[in-house]
């Protein structure tokens, strides 16, 4: 189980495929907050070849935050079970079809890019205020909970707030971090 929670504004809504947040281990298995890929507008749990991802979308609420207006995004993996959150509350909520992805020691968080393999424009166009990873399923109330640039209840696995100016997580879990293909920090995102 785990919980990948991020506040974001996005750039556009148009854009495509681009990751606020993704775990990947070694053998390019992936588990992403994703906006755009399969429908634009629409938050998705984005995965390696789509294997725990639910591709009909259709029923699913379209953004409306702009880049003035910052969105907590949260994805909640709880066994097979897969909930998408807005704000805290419920956005979209399917089973996978395969089993869930466990991630270890040989796992990197990617920040804004899909993923390590990803070519062309697969990058979050917007801001990342702050991103999260739990080592459990969190409920609505405790994500609803959550603020952004604070650590709260419970603590996270990982945590990245910015506000220091640099891309460190705060819980030193993954302590090597970079910037590449044009990521900057400003103003504490």
């Amino acid at each position: 189980d785990k919980t990948l929670v991020a506040w974001v504004s996005p750039a556009n809504l148009t854009q495509q495929g681009g990751s606020v947040l993704t775990l990947e281990n070694s053998a390019a298995e992936f588990d992403a907050i994703v906006l755009g890929e399969l429908v634009p507008g629409k938050w998705m749990a984005g995965s390696d070849f789509f294997r725990r991802t639910e591709k009909e979308q259709t029923d699913w609420p379209v953004e409306t935050a702009g880049p003035d207006s910052i969105v907590q995004i949260a994805i909640v993996y709880k066994g097979r079970q897969v909930t998408l959150y807005r704000d805290g509350k419920p956005y979209a909520r399917y089973t996978m079809q395969g089993d869930p992805k466990v991630f270890a020691e040989d796992t990197a968080v990617v920040i804004g890019l899909r993923h390590l393999d990803a070519r062309g424009d697969r990058y979050f166009a917007g801001s990342i205020d702050d991103a999260r990873v739990y080592d459990a399923a969190l409920d609505a109330a405790t994500l609803a909970a959550l603020k952004p640039n604070g650590m709260g209840d419970p603590e996270p696995l990982a945590w990245w707030s910015f506000e220091s100016g640099r891309a460190e997580d705060h819980m030193k879990t993954f302590p090597d971090v970079y910037l590449s293909g044009g990521a900057a920090l400003e103003n504490g995102r």
